[in-house]
C-alpha cells in the first residue's frame, strides 16, 4: 500500500511539473513574442519621431530669411534633439543590416547639421549663402526620404512580425487551456483508479466481516495486496483462533454436561453392579453347576467387567485425578506402554518402529498419566490394524528443547476427513465396540499436564497423533 501510495503520488508529481513547465514555456514564448513585438513598435516610433523632427528642421531652413524665421536657439535644440533621437535609434537596434543603415543615417545628419550651421553662420554674398542653403535643403530632403524608408520597412516588418505573434500567443492560450483541463482529469483518473484499488480491498475485508459475524467462522479472506494482505492474514488468523476457541467453549460446554451426566450414570450403575459381580463369582463357585451353563457365567462375568471399566472410565471423564508432576526419561513410559499394548490379543502382527532423538530432555508431568496416554493411543492403533501393520514412535525436541514431541502413526483406517475434528468430543467413535471416551480422556490428561495433543491424517492411510510435553527447566548454572 506504501509502495503504491508512493508511485501515485509520484505520478502525480511527476505530471504536476511536467503541467506547470509546459505552462511556463507557452507563458515565456508568449512573452518573448509580446517583447519582441513591442520592441518593434518602439523603434517604429522612434523612427516616427525622427522623420517628424527632421521635417521640422527642414522647416526650419526653409524659413530661413524670412519673417516667419523661428529663433536661433530653437533651430539650435531642433538639430540636437534630431542627433539625440538618432543616437537613440542606435541604442536600440543590434542587427547588422540596421546598424549599417544607422550609421549612414548618422553620417548623412552630420553632413545635414554642418549644411546648417553654414547656412546660419556665413556672412558672405549671396550667391555663397545660396548655395550653402541650397546644399543643406537637398541634404535634409534624403534624411528625410531615408528616415521614411526606415518608418516604411519598420512598418512592414511589424506588418510581418504581428500576425506570428499572436499565433503564437493563440499556441500559448491552446496549451494552457489544454493543460488546465487535461491536469484534472489525470488526477481524478490517479484518484479513481487509486481508490477503486482501495475499496475494492476493503470491501473484501467488510465482506469477510459480515460472514464471520453471521456465524461462518470457516470463511478466510482471499490473498490482498500490500498492506491489505497483512491485515487479510491477520483478520483470517483472528477468525481461526475465534473458530478455535467456540470450539473450545463449546467442547467445555459439552464436557461439562457430559460430566455431569456420566458421575450421575456411573453412581447409578455402581452399586448394583457391585451386587451382580459378587452374586455372579459366588454362584461361579458353586460346583454343583452344570459345565453347560458354566460358559453363560463366564460370558456374565465378563460383560459385567466390561461395564465396570465403562463406569470407571466414566468417573476418570467426569472427575479425572490432579496430575503429580515429577521429572522422567519419555522413552522409558513409552516403552512400557509400547510392552502392555502389543501384549493386547486380538490383533494382527505389529512391527514397531522407534525413532528417538539422542540427549532428549527430561520431561515434567505425571508419569502414570502420560503412561495412560500412550497406552491409549497405542491400543488404539493396534486396533485400527487388526491385519496387522506399521506402528511408527518418534521422539524429538522442539521449541529448543523446551518442549518433547511425540509422534505416534499408524497404518490402519485412519479416520474420514470430514469426522477428524470431532475426534477429540466425547462418545465419539468409529469403533464397532468402543465407548468413545478414550481419546477424550487422552486430551484431557493431556492438557491437564500442560500440553498439547494434535491429530491428522497420513497422506497414504492410518492416522498420527503428536503429543507435546514440556520439558524439565535447567536449573540457571
Amino acid at each position: 500500500m506504501r509502495r503504491r501510495t508512493a508511485i501515485v503520488l509520484a505520478a502525480f508529481l511527476l505530471l504536476s511539473l511536467a503541467g506547470g513547465w509546459s505552462v511556463l514555456a507557452a507563458l515565456d514564448a508568449s512573452a518573448r513574442a509580446v517583447r519582441r513585438l513591442l520592441a518593434l513598435h518602439r523603434s517604429e516610433l522612434l523612427r516616427e519621431t525622427l522623420l517628424v523632427q527632421a521635417k521640422r528642421v527642414q522647416n526650419d531652413l526653409a524659413l530661413h530669411d524670412t519673417p516667419s524665421e523661428p529663433p536661433l536657439a530653437d533651430i539650435v535644440d531642433h538639430a540636437r534633439d534630431l542627433e539625440g533621437i538618432i543616437a537613440s535609434c542606435g541604442g536600440c537596434h543590434h542587427a547588422p543590416p540596421v546598424r549599417r543603415r544607422l550609421r549612414r543615417l548618422k553620417s548623412a545628419a552630420d553632413a545635414y547639421k554642418w549644411s546648417l550651421s553654414r547656412v546660419f553662420t556665413l556672412r558672405a554674398n549671396q550667391a555663397r549663402i545660396a548655395a550653402a542653403t541650397d546644399q543643406a535643403r537637398r541634404l535634409g530632403e534624403g534624411l528625410v526620404a531615408e528616415a521614411r524608408r526606415m518608418r516604411q520597412a519598420g512598418a512592414a516588418r511589424i506588418d510581418r512580425e504581428t500576425p506570428e505573434v499572436l499565433a503564437a500567443m493563440r499556441r500559448s492560450r491552446r496549451v494552457i487551456l489544454a493543460l488546465a483541463l487535461a491536469g484534472p482529469l489525470v488526477c481524478l483518473c490517479l484518484a479513481a483508479l487509486f481508490f477503486r484499488f482501495t475499496a475494492g480491498q476493503l470491501r473484501r475485508l467488510l465482506h469477510a466481516a459480515r460472514r464471520i459475524r453471521e456465524g461462518d467462522l470457516d470463511h478466510r479472506v482471499p490473498p490482498l495486496r500490500d498492506e491489505f494482505g497483512e491485515l487479510a492474514g491477520a483478520f483470517n488468523d483472528m477468525a481461526a483462533a475465534l473458530e478455535e476457541q467456540i470450539q473450545k467453549a463449546r467442547r467445555a460446554q459439552q464436557l461439562a454436561v457430559c460430566g455431569e451426566m456420566a458421575t450421575r450414570l456411573a453412581h447409578e450403575i455402581k452399586n448394583p453392579l457391585a451386587g451382580i459381580r459378587a452374586s455372579m463369582e459366588v454362584l461361579a463357585e458353586d460346583p454343583d453347576i452344570p459345565p453347560a451353563d458354566r460358559p453363560i457365567l463366564e460370558r456374565v462375568l465378563a460383560e459385567v467387567e466390561r461395564v465396570h471399566r465403562l463406569t470407571r472410565n466414566l468417573l476418570d471423564f467426569a472427575r479425572p485425578p490432579a496430575p503429580s508432576p515429577a521429572p522422567f526419561q519419555l522413552p522409558e513410559i513409552v516403552e512400557q506402554a509400547l510392552t502392555f499394548a502389543c501384549r493386547e490379543p486380538g490383533g494382527g502382527e505389529v512391527r514397531v518402529e522407534r525413532r528417538y532423538d539422542e540427549d532428549l530432555p527430561e520431561v515434567t508431568a505425571d508419569p502414570a498419566q502420560v503412561q495412560q496416554v500412550f497406552l491409549n493411543l497405542f491400543l488404539n492403533a493396534v486396533e485400527a490394524m487388526p491385519a496387522g501393520g506399521t506402528l511408527q514412535v518418534r521422539l524429538r525436541a522442539v521449541d529448543g528443547g523446551a518442549r518433547v514431541a511425540a509422534e505416534v502413526s499408524d497404518t490402519g483406517g485412519g479416520v474420514p476427513p470430514g469426522e477428524l475434528h470431532r475426534i477429540f468430543e466425547p462418545f465419539f467413535t468409529t469403533k464397532h465396540k468402543g465407548t468413545g471416551l478414550g481419546l477424550t480422556i487422552t486430551h484431557n490428561l493431556v492438557t491437564a499436564n500442560g500440553g498439547d495433543i494434535q491429530a491428522r491424517a497420513n497422506p497414504g492411510g492410518g492416522m498420527t497423533f503428536a503429543v507435546i510435553l514440556p520439558a524439565r527447566r535447567k536449573d540457571p548454572p
